[in-house]
């Protein structure tokens, strides 16, 4: 059978993030001091300043060891920030019922289609005017817009036509619904 758990790949939008900024931050520098050096011929008078200040510290300098301690816990989060698992973007279906060991890849749905086939389910109950689906791991939300008189009546029946769909649809984990109905008028 296939593996039980889908493979988490790791996220690294934060460490791309801080080095993609850091990157730019260094580029919008260089092109600054390159412009002003071809028009002064001389070198920004601070980054004349930077080496002066550096030459006078020592290794034992208090500073030394604070800027130290910065960079190796700014490295270590970027670190942990780029291993770590991101979270499974998609809710696993069941394998199909056969006498044979199924193997292979899994059958996944995203959560944008899951959101997106509720929304569906959810929009063809009679009265409903609008309906918003956000699905988490263990939950789906359906918030519903409706000008019926009563908008419990309609809540009621949206979270029965989502909830048998759902049945039908087979996942493997069966995520809890939550509807909320609100009056348009």
């Amino acid at each position: 059978m296939a593996s039980s758990s889908l493979i988490n790949r790791a996220q690294r939008r934060i460490p791309a993030s801080v080095i993609a900024v850091a990157l730019a931050a260094l580029g919008v520098i260089a092109v600054w001091v390159g412009i002003v050096g071809l028009q002064t011929a001389q070198l920004v008078t601070w980054l004349q300043w930077i080496p002066q200040q550096l030459s006078g510290l020592t290794w034992q300098a208090p500073i030394v060891h604070v800027l130290g301690i910065v960079a190796v816990l700014l490295g270590l989060f970027l670190i942990i920030a780029a291993c770590l698992p991101g979270r499974v973007s998609g809710v696993r279906l069941q394998a199909p019922k056969a006498t044979e060991e199924v193997t292979g890849p899994a059958v996944v749905l995203s959560r944008r289609g899951l959101a997106r086939v509720v929304g569906s389910w959810a929009a063809l109950v009679d009265g409903t005017d609008a309906v918003d689906v956000s699905v988490g791991g263990r939950s789906v939300r359906v918030a519903v817009r409706t000008s019926a008189n009563d908008p419990d009546a309609v809540r009621e029946a949206v979270a029965e036509q989502v909830r048998n769909r759902l049945a039908e649809l087979d996942l493997q984990r069966t995520p809890t619904v939550v509807v909320q109905a609100r009056s348009t008028n």
